[in-house]
């Protein structure tokens, strides 16, 4: 063999190595994006109220809502729930009570399992002019943000046009359940939710099962 044919040889093994090399990182990195699953609160894991829910005593949580959130966890998501919370601008409700709320719901769901669990909230009304009320896509960029999760790999999972448009606008998938307010959901052409169906449990086994 001659010199030139060796270092052609040699060259081309060596490029071989460095693409394996490559292709190896570049599938390590896509498994170990992390998985991550945006929630709205109200009409989504727990009963809607249209006078707002004020108390834990006004709390009803969706059923199935606390075993589908631990299907998550064990599945390996991290799960942000992102509520509009007006109630606290208008003066109906205090953030403390917020806090309550929440922490009352996270007990629930840990009794199921146990994982990442992150709570956003806005707290301002529409005329606020904020950035981060649905269907602005604010709250959900800063949870996804938070977490290291990737836009075009993480749901967005609401009763509310609002909450549809805020996942589009943020660039995740979008699923619109039936409970709350999601039957009476319209939606111009192409604005319409990647999935719909009857509540969150039924969303999470149609995720799981991909």
């Amino acid at each position: 063999m001659s010199l030139t044919a060796a270092a052609t040889t040699t060259t081309s093994s060596l490029g071989h190595k460095l693409w394996k090399a490559y292709l190896r990182q570049f599938c390590i990195r896509k498994i170990s994006m992390p998985k991550g699953i945006l929630l709205d609160r109200d009409g989504v894991l727990i009963e809607n109220r249209p006078d707002y829910i004020k108390s834990i005593g006004e709390v009803q949580i969706i059923p199935g809502v606390p075993q589908s959130i631990a299907k998550l966890w064990k599945a390996g998501y991290t799960i942000s729930i992102v509520s509009n919370q007006a109630g606290i601008a208008k003066g109906l409700y205090s953030l403390e009570a917020v806090h309550e709320i929440h922490a009352h719901l996270e007990q629930q769901f840990r009794m199921y399992g146990d994982g990442p669990l992150h709570w956003y909230i806005c707290p301002h009304r529409d005329e606020d002019q904020c950035a981060c009320r649905k269907p602005k896509p604010g709250m959900l960029q800063k949870a996804m943000q938070n977490s290291g999760l990737v836009p075009g790999l993480t749901w967005m999972v609401g009763d509310n046009k609002h909450d549809i448009a805020a996942g589009q606008s943020a660039g995740c998938r979008t699923a619109l359940v039936h409970t709350g307010l999601g039957k009476s959901q319209t939606f111009d052409p192409g604005k319409a939710p990647d999935w719909i169906g009857a509540a969150m449990p039924d969303f999470v086994d149609y995720l799981l099962s991909k």
